[in-house]
């Protein structure tokens, strides 16, 4: 039987990931629309933030809110 040390193995892929993603010419990044007020979500949404963040991915989270306060800031409308 193999004994998995997950934090341990976790780690190293991120480590990996880091190093791949330093080599890169242009820089990945996350950007999530977040629909709703949903604790659930938000915490989810967080969590993949702070990972991405980790492993040098710039990320950014955008709710539906602020893009509807720029559409209509641009375009005049309203949300439905």
């Amino acid at each position: 039987m193999i004994i998995l040390d997950g934090k341990e193995t976790a780690r190293k892929k991120r480590e990996e990931l880091r190093d791949k993603i330093s080599r890169i010419s242009k820089s990945p990044k996350l950007s999530v629309i977040l629909v709703g007020d949903n604790p659930a979500s938000k915490i989810y949404v967080r969590n993949k933030q702070r990972a991405a963040e980790k492993v040098g991915i710039k990320a950014e989270i955008l709710s539906t809110y602020i893009i509807f306060f720029i559409a209509e800031i641009l375009f005049g409308t309203e949300p439905p």
